[in-house]
């Protein structure tokens, strides 16, 4: 399965970017002042990505115990997702700034994934509709791609049930 994932980091900006430009102008300015002045560390920063976060990463409110335990983790340490992306997902600055999977979805053949490959992302969803698509145009395997509708990025807990029955599909081949 490959869920909610990009094919590459470069298109990921794009689409997050997009939305961003979507969102309200004074959130789109707290963002872009506190880029330009470094001051992505400042709580009016982190306050317009959690903004962004609530439409784009998990539209449940409250938010899901789960995800609250990784944001709390990450204000506790934040150094690994710092290196790996940098402040955020608008201004991705760390080692995977140049990240892509796409040589490799060739790859997963009907050898190393029998069974196919079942790709998901949410409607509303950071990694769009043209950030997965090679993932499930690019493998010589079986794939299925699954969109949903009321879902961002984390579909597995926006919509569970519908997530878990397609997931039971798929892996007893219906």
């Amino acid at each position: 399965m490959i869920a909610d994932s990009p094919s590459d980091l470069t298109t990921w900006v794009m689409a997050v970017h997009h939305f961003r430009q979507e969102l309200p102008r004074d959130i789109c300015e707290t963002l872009e002042r506190c880029e330009k002045e470094d001051k992505t560390d400042y709580p009016e920063y982190e306050e317009a990505v959690m903004y962004f976060y609530n439409l784009h990463l998990c539209r449940l409110d409250p938010g899901p115990k789960e995800l609250n335990d990784s944001f709390a983790a990450l204000e506790e340490d934040n150094a690994v997702y710092y290196s790996m992306n940098g402040p955020s997902e608008f201004f991705v600055i760390g080692n995977l700034k140049n990240w892509s999977i796409t040589a490799e979805l060739k790859k997963i053949t009907e050898i190393t994934a029998p069974g196919g490959v079942m790709v998901v992302n949410g409607h509303y969803d950071e990694a769009r509709d043209n950030t997965t698509e090679a993932c499930w145009e690019n493998p010589t395997a079986k794939t299925k791609w699954i969109r949903y509708p009321l879902s961002s990025h984390m579909p597995k807990l926006e919509e569970t049930e519908g997530f878990l029955k397609d997931l039971g599909r798929f892996l007893t081949l219906e």
